[in-house]
Formats: C-alpha cells, sequence, structure tokens
C-alpha cells in the first residue's frame, strides 16, 4: 500500500468525506487523489457513496496496514525532504554509549513517547487537515545491526 493510500485511509477512518474535504484534508491534488480513490475501490477497501467515500471497515481491519512499508515510506519522504529543500527536522546522530548511557537515553525517550501519547489523547478532538499532523519517529541500533540489515537485503 502506497503512502498516498494510507493518508486517504486514515481521512476517510474520521468519516465519510467528498472528494474536495479528502483533498483539502490530505493535501492531495486532485488527480492523484481520483487515481489512489480508484485503486482503493477497485481494491474493496472503500466505498463510493455517491457524494462521498468511505471506508469499507470489513475489509480495512482485516487488510492490516502494514507498519514496516509505512515507517519506510514515511522515513524516505522525510529523508528526501531533508536532502531536498532542508524544510524538515531530520538528526542522525552515531555515538558511543555505557550502559548508563543507554539507561538515561531509554528514559528520555519514554518521557517523549509519554508526552506525545498525552497530545494525541488531549488533541484527539481537533478538526485540522491530516496534512498538518507532525510525524515523529526515532529508536536506536547498533552500527552493526543497521548494517547486516541492510546486507541481509542485498546477499543471498
Amino acid at each position: 500500500m502506497t503512502i498516498v493510500e494510507r493518508i486517504i485511509l486514515e481521512s476517510l477512518g474520521k468519516g465519510a468525506k467528498s472528494m474536495p474535504r479528502l483533498s483539502k484534508d490530505t493535501g492531495l491534488d486532485t488527480q492523484i487523489l481520483i487515481n489512489a480513490l480508484r485503486s482503493l475501490l477497485k481494491s474493496g477497501l472503500l466505498i463510493d457513496c455517491q457524494t462521498q467515500f468511505q471506508l469499507n471497515t470489513s475489509l480495512t481491519q482485516k487488510a492490516g496496514l502494514d507498519k514496516r512499508n509505512e515507517v519506510k515510506d514515511l522515513m524516505e519522504g522525510i529523508a528526501d525532504r531533508f536532502f531536498d529543500k532542508q524544510d524538515a527536522d531530520l538528526s542522525l546522530k552515531k555515538v558511543w554509549m555505557s550502559e548508563e548511557d543507554e539507561k538515561i537515553f531509554k528514559t528520555l525517550l519514554g518521557n517523549i513517547d509519554y508526552f506525545l501519547d498525552d497530545l494525541k489523547k488531549y488533541n484527539s478532538k481537533i478538526d485540522r487537515p491530516l496534512q498538518e499532523k507532525k510525524v515523529f519517529y526515532w529508536g536506536m541500533a547498533t552500527y552493526g545491526d543497521a548494517l547486516n540489515g541492510q546486507l541481509e537485503k542485498i546477499l543471498p
């Protein structure tokens, strides 16, 4: 599933929408939106209700959106914006950490996670375009694990 299809499904998850409202919520160009809607209608994930589109909830729940591809698509999109136009915040650090440093870092990440969960809970009723929603990601792995993850893709 493409990132375009994902944002459409997420937008319609908040309720049925007309084409203009869906375009405003997602920020997608009308032609791109039409093409993606055709694909989603063909797959049965959407229902066309004359003037509005809505989720086919019985199929979308079974479809189980692939988180791995969503993360890859979002990270790639943010990295592209950062390197091409410098209008995204992106930071990558490679550092040595002691066990104590790692514990402190994980605690700090836990605090950020708690803060973002609170924002999500308290701001869930805000009716603003989905395209304005902020995307955060973080994580940590050893350089060796990252390298091996990539090598597994290219070596038999």
